[in-house]
């Protein structure tokens, strides 16, 4: 009988982490010289992961991943408005996505093979 109990608890769970993908999106944002919106929120060791969350949370989105990508190596502009060359992409619950959005944040493709920073 415990076995059983023991089984219906593993599949619960398996089942209930399966059903958190699913409802998870990514979105990303070019990241800017010092433009930033989480720029404020930078810690001591200028983390952009911690910096980026404590924005988003502030903005109630909860944030399951924050990573980044390197699109392009430059050369870059001097401006504050200027492109930094990485990607900011952040994995939430689908439906924060318009709070997301509001914020500046677009849907991510993986399989769209553009430079961000050039439109």
């Amino acid at each position: 009988m415990k076995k059983i109990h023991f089984l219906i608890f593993v599949l619960f769970v398996v089942f209930a982490g399966c059903r958190d993908d699913k409802d998870r999106i990514e979105l990303a944002i070019v990241e800017t010289g010092c433009m930033n919106a989480w720029d404020d929120y930078r810690s001591g060791n200028n983390d952009y992961r911690y910096a980026v969350q404590k924005y988003l949370e502030d903005n109630s989105i909860s944030v399951f991943r924050i990573s980044s990508l390197i699109y392009s190596e430059g050369p870059f502009c001097e401006a504050c408005t200027c492109p930094t060359g990485r990607l900011i992409i952040i994995s939430i619950a689908e439906e924060d996505q318009v709070k997301a959005e509001a914020l500046g944040f677009v849907l991510y493709n993986k399989n769209e093979n553009r430079n961000p920073g050039n439109g």
